[in-house]
């Protein structure tokens, strides 16, 4: 069933790549709808509603401090209106696709608006749609912030920034982008080779001395324990470089030997650069790595913007590496989704469970917590 999906998906994102970009709002729309119902259906295949779901029943007698503020009140509301988690979740969906709408509406250069959804979905694959929610709803609202920034409009940039970081607090990395979008390509690719070297030589340290990271103030014994578990995961250097960083090459090349005229791309391709070499920097640091999901915007922007004539595309060095390195980066992403071992096996995913009643989900948690916790001890809240 979840190979029906991907190849509807395909096919569907194909399709509105050759329709006239006229329609792309239309298209955008459908879009929105048919991952918010599809992503609803199969949310319980994955692995974090398991903590969600426990916190939603809580949130229908008592309110706590459980997650970032929008997302805790957002969820405590759903609770004593509704009370369902099923359809709390599909609202959910439904929002994070309206703000998506929202920045194809706003985007700095002309776009392809399918195009824009779905190479978010494929460069972040589904442990961001389907477990990660809070930090989906976060690349969501940042990807307007995105667009205002790179058009010169800061103050509004910076309360979606605000607004993002109230679901997932990752979204203040997006605050260096304001320091990198006007400066000269010179001083980009020294900040970049900069961030990599700092980066090898914190991370090679950093898996020794992890009580260095336990210090750091607030987010210190957080950082702590992924990195912890990355640490007990890795135990070679060889084993920290993906295939990935071919992407990368592709990225930094291009930006190195070409040059891009018009203003706004050119910002755009200084924080894809700045970017490129961050994903880089993240496999010495690997605790960092979910800061990737927000290099996907600018990604799927300058792509999105190829596909507003497509039979007119000049498959020049600059085109041709964006496209290579996104298609590279989605099939990497789909391939590890689709592999990944705390997940049901591509053809075990099933919609059935959507259609529970209480009793059912309940069940169902208890089941899915028992495997589990045999494997990441403690992971189901109790």
């Amino acid at each position: 069933m979840l190979g029906f999906i991907f190849i509807l998906s395909f096919f569907y994102f194909i399709g509105s790549v050759w329709l006239d970009i006229r329609y792309s709002n239309v298209m955008s729309i459908m879009a929105g709808l048919f991952l918010s119902f599809l992503l609803s259906m199969y949310y319980f295949n994955g692995i974090d509603w398991l903590n969600y779901y426990y916190v939603f029943d809580i949130f229908k007698d008592n309110f706590e401090i459980r997650y970032d503020l929008l997302f805790n009140v957002y969820f405590y509301v759903m609770a004593k209106l509704f009370g369902s988690f099923n359809f709390t979740i599909l609202i959910f969906y439904l929002l994070c696709f309206f703000f998506l709408y929202h920045s194809i509406k706003k985007s700095c250069i002309l776009i392809n608006g399918p195009a824009f959804i779905y190479c978010i979905f494929f460069l972040s694959g589904l442990p961001l749609f389907i477990d990660q929610i809070r930090q989906f709803a976060a690349v969501c609202i940042c990807s307007i912030a995105v667009n205002y920034l790179v058009k010169g409009n800061f103050k509004k940039s910076y309360k979606y920034i605000f607004a993002a970081a109230l679901f997932h607090y990752s979204s203040l990395f997006l605050f260096i982008y304001k320091f990198i979008i006007d400066l000269s390509k010179k001083r980009v690719i020294l900040l970049g080779v900069s961030l990599v070297t700092i980066s090898y030589v914190i991370g090679s340290g950093l898996l020794v001395h992890l009580q260095i990271v336990e210090k750091i103030p607030v987010v210190g014994p957080e950082l702590f324990r992924k990195v912890g578990i990355y640490a007990k995961q890795m135990d070679s250097f060889e084993v920290r470089i993906g295939f990935g960083i071919i992407a990368d090459f592709l990225v930094v090349a291009c930006y190195c030997l070409t040059k891009t005229l018009d203003k706004y791309k050119s910002r755009l391709w200084n924080i894809l650069f700045i970017s490129a070499c961050l994903h880089i920097c993240f496999y010495y640091t690997p605790a960092f790595s979910r800061f990737n999901y927000f290099s996907n915007i600018s990604y799927a922007i300058l792509f999105s913007s190829l596909l507003t004539k497509p039979i007119q595309i000049k498959m020049n060095f600059q085109n041709l590496s964006l496209i290579l390195a996104v298609l590279i980066l989605s099939f990497i992403v789909t391939v590890k989704s689709i592999g990944d071992e705390n997940r049901p096996a591509f053809n075990d995913y099933t919609l059935n469970y959507f259609f529970s009643n209480e009793s059912g989900i309940e069940k169902l948690r208890s089941d899915r917590c028992f495997i589990v916790d045999s494997e990441m001890k403690d992971f189901c809240a109790k």
